[in-house]
């Protein structure tokens, strides 16, 4: 079941975080097919453990762009993250208590982050491009460490 669908839209041109970004959609979708497969309880709380694990690597390697950028809304970026993170911790709560929410979960993802990207991601983009010498934005993912990507 795929709820969460890439496109080019979605394109940062931060190789890095475009590539973490197409890592959480595919994660977004495991964890839809794992409830909709009737898989068990196990398999589903590991498939979004995995994507609770993963949301954290890639805020911060998202951050660390912005930060290594002078981003000026870095702190509001950093807010929208922390919001999404309790948001989703207090999902998994929920699902630790067998109550069951994974497409709940699911689509609250999918929307969330089509939304993010396009607009505060976006806007991210925009800056580093008006920037002087803007357009640079592969000296920030050369200036980053490559992070782990794979599931």
């Amino acid at each position: 079941m795929t709820l969460a669908f890439w496109s080019r839209r979605y394109e940062t041109g931060l190789p890095v975080i475009d590539d973490q970004h197409r890592a959480l959609f595919a994660a977004i979708n495991r964890v839809a097919e794992s409830y909709r497969t009737g898989s068990s309880s196990a398999e589903v709380k590991s498939c979004m453990n995995f994507l609770v694990d993963y949301i954290i690597r890639h805020f911060r390697d998202e951050e660390a762009h912005m930060k290594l950028a002078g981003f000026p809304k870095f702190l509001a970026h950093v807010g929208q993250h922390g919001q999404l993170f309790a948001k989703v911790k207090h999902l998994q709560a929920r699902m630790d208590d067998d109550q069951c929410i994974t497409m709940e979960v699911t689509i609250f993802l999918a929307d969330w982050l089509k939304h993010h990207i396009q607009g505060m991601d976006m806007d991210f983009v925009r800056f580093v491009r008006s920037s002087p010498g803007g357009g640079q934005l592969e000296h920030l993912d050369a200036a980053c460490p490559a992070p782990d990507t794979g599931p």
